[in-house]
């Protein structure tokens, strides 16, 4: 892959070598010969460098030639240091140096960067992805596909004092068979069955299964107090009398605990959007630690409810599937489709598999990136201000200072404009 040129920046890289030409002009007439030539070394490399960049668009190739003319360029002053014996150019030598350092180390960090993003998403990494990226500080994510895998399972069973598990089973399975199958008698059935249980037929007169308001309903006197409710929760009684409880719900993904914590530590919001009931989407909200959870939504709420976030200033990332969510991924400022096979276009990211952890550290390299480039642009500053004092303190002959600590942080300045482009 190559990297795109921000051309917003490059009048930077322009403006350092208009400097360089001006430095090497004085220093040919006042008959500094060493300084004259490795100027025009390096401005004839840099400027033939930078034809190529805007040819072919890309800056992969060019960043590590221009690192290495810098370094060759502390080499050419410090052998003429030593061959004229004018100590005054190892300063400057040392200035060339440190901008050759500050060119490697934006190339590895971005390096880096691509790495774990092409390891996360199909997509190769561009400036305008990178800055929408960055911009995200609410994730929209679907509760079934997106934190859960979209099946449920048995993870509570309560049954009363007196009442066996397996009592508790026989009378749910035998409550349920002459009703219409769903995934929740399913996947008590399926326990059922692995325990060695099945429904007995001769009891299904006195045998009642279901959620609390139907038995409530129907006379049936059920416990308030020590039934914390987990997931959907479906109550037994039998001969009129409760039997106990138990708790079905989607089983969470592995990764997404440990995804959302980072999330939440680099500030990310996260927010679950569902059609199922609240009380559901709650528990599961619970489960993986997400920042708000709301539940019993239709496609028009939940269209609602992100145009809501978007109009509280929040830039939005929406994290679901093209068939399920294609309505909620239109109307993000970045979508992010976890599918096996990449569909759409535009402002879309497919991730290579569905694995929320690989996004997080997506996002993570994302912030460490933006950190470095901050860190390296600081230090470039500061380059050019010593380049200053030292021309101020007459430790290296006038504008050499300036113009070497100028053109290193102009060219890592055009490099790190990519983390705002």
């Amino acid at each position: 892959m190559t990297e795109s040129m921000p051309a917003s920046r490059t009048w930077i890289p322009a403006l350092s070598e208009v400097l360089v030409l001006l430095a090497t002009g004085m220093a040919a007439l006042s008959g500094d010969l060493a300084i004259a030539a490795s100027g025009l070394f390096l401005l004839t490399l840099t400027v033939g460098l930078r034809v190529a960049a805007v040819r072919h668009s890309s800056l992969d190739p060019v960043r590590g030639l221009e690192a290495g003319a810098a370094l060759t360029l502390g080499v050419l002053l410090g052998a003429g240091a030593a061959i004229e014996g004018n100590w005054r150019l190892l300063p400057a030598a040392l200035l060339a140096f440190s901008g050759a350092g500050f060119i490697a180390g934006s190339t590895r960090l971005f390096s880096r960067l691509r790495s774990r993003f092409e390891m996360a998403f199909r997509q190769s990494l561009t400036p305008r992805l990178l800055s929408s990226l960055e911009s995200i500080d609410t994730l929209v994510l679907n509760k079934t596909g997106t934190l859960t895998f979209g099946r449920l399972e048995v993870n509570r069973v309560s049954p009363m004092a007196g009442v066996t598990e397996e009592d508790l089973l026989e009378t749910i399975v035998t409550a349920q068979q002459q009703k219409p199958a769903d995934e929740v008698s399913r996947s008590i059935a399926e326990l059922a069955a692995g325990r060695g249980i099945s429904a007995r037929t001769e009891a299904a007169a006195e045998c009642l299964a279901g959620p609390r308001d139907e038995l409530e309903a129907l006379g049936i006197k059920l416990p308030r107090a020590g039934y914390a409710r987990e997931g959907t929760t479906i109550w037994a009684a039998r001969g009129g009398r409760c039997a106990g409880s138990v708790a079905v719900d989607d089983v969470l993904r592995p990764e997404v605990r440990h995804a959302i914590a980072l999330f939440h530590g680099m500030k990310l919001r996260t927010v679950m959007l569902s059609e199922d009931d609240i009380s559901s989407t709650r528990y599961i909200g619970w489960r993986s630690s997400v920042s708000a959870s709301y539940g019993n939504l239709s496609a028009e709420d939940r269209k609602a409810k992100v145009t809501e976030i978007r109009s509280a200033g929040q830039k939005v990332a929406v994290i679901g599937d093209q068939s399920s969510d294609s309505a909620l991924l239109g109307m993000a400022d970045l979508a992010i489709l976890m599918e096996d096979v990449p569909r759409g276009g535009g402002e879309r990211l497919t991730l290579k598999e569905k694995n929320l952890l690989s996004l997080a550290e997506a996002f993570g390299a994302i912030r460490s990136f933006r950190l470095g480039t901050r860190l390296l642009a600081g230090a470039a500053l500061l380059l050019g201000i010593c380049g200053g004092l030292l021309v101020l303190g007459q430790q290296v002959p006038p504008l050499i200072g300036p113009v070497w600590g100028i053109l290193g942080s102009g060219l890592l300045a055009w490099a790190a404009g990519l983390s705002r482009s």
